[in-house]
């Protein structure tokens, strides 16, 4: 994916392949990069995530707000991301 928007968090975990951010609040980190479903401009989230096998596993949820997460919203549109994780 190109033209992806970063803030210095996720740059640093992008930049150093996860060896710098990938713990939060004592949780593996992983960056999900999804296109915009209005923009078409990729964007990058870090997420918490716990593993079930193969398959990551992380919450859909906008800070416990009751409305869906727009990341969550432009992956259900879009069908596809890329995911990083440490390692």
């Amino acid at each position: 994916m190109t033209a992806v928007r970063r803030t210095p968090h996720r740059l640093l975990f992008r930049v150093s392949g996860g060896r710098i951010g990938a713990k939060l609040g004592g949780l593996p980190v992983l960056l999900l990069s999804v296109r915009g479903r209005k923009s078409g401009v990729a964007r990058d989230v870090a997420l918490n995530y716990i593993r079930d096998d193969q398959r990551y596993v992380v919450f859909a949820s906008h800070a416990g707000e009751e409305r869906e997460p727009p990341w969550w919203l432009n992956l259900r549109d879009a069908g596809e991301a890329e995911v990083m994780i440490a390692g």
